[in-house]
């Protein structure tokens, strides 16, 4: 289980986001089945889903279908180990973009985190989350699709060891 990672996200950068704006953690399956006897956190859902490392395209596409079933508008999706600067992220103009994050190859690095709109949500969804862990690699391929261009923006910056200045997102 991962939550201990959890709780060193709550105890830092969660810390940060203004009152209003949401977060969640979405955890899955462990063994194939659900186990009953987790509890969850207030800012905890249960996707009814594999959360193996094979599994986290899938795992993805059930989030978009959660925050589309939630009327969420923007989702920025990250994960346990990527640092955000609510306040910058939230400055950033990621509203004006149906997908934003940091260019890596053809497609947003998921290391980064990267933003969708409802828009792009609703074509993500239509499309069965296929297996594996490359989920950013999957979204990229099923918005390139439908014609929607990724807004490269540096400041979602996905480089092991880099130094990160005041303007990072």
């Amino acid at each position: 289980s991962l939550r201990h990672c959890e709780q060193a996200v709550r105890d830092t950068w969660i810390k940060e986001i203004p009152t209003g704006v949401d977060y969640k953690f979405f955890l899955g399956q462990r063994t194939g089945v659900h186990d009953a006897s987790v509890r969850l956190s207030e800012d905890e859902i249960y996707l009814d889903v594999n959360d193996d490392f094979n599994g986290v395209t899938k795992k993805t596409v059930e989030i978009y279908r959660w925050a589309l079933g939630q009327q969420y508008d923007f989702v920025f999706k990250c994960d346990l180990d990527t640092l955000v600067r609510p306040k910058l992220l939230l400055e950033s103009g990621f509203e004006t973009f149906d997908w934003v994050g940091g260019q890596n190859s053809f497609f947003a690095s998921g290391g980064a985190g990267y933003g969708l709109s409802k828009k792009a949500m609703e074509y993500v969804v239509e499309v069965e989350g296929a297996p594996g862990y490359e989920e950013d690699v999957h979204i990229a391929r099923i918005l390139l699709s439908h014609g929607i261009p990724l807004h490269n923006d540096p400041r979602y910056l996905f480089v092991p060891g880099a130094k990160i200045d005041r303007k990072s997102t």
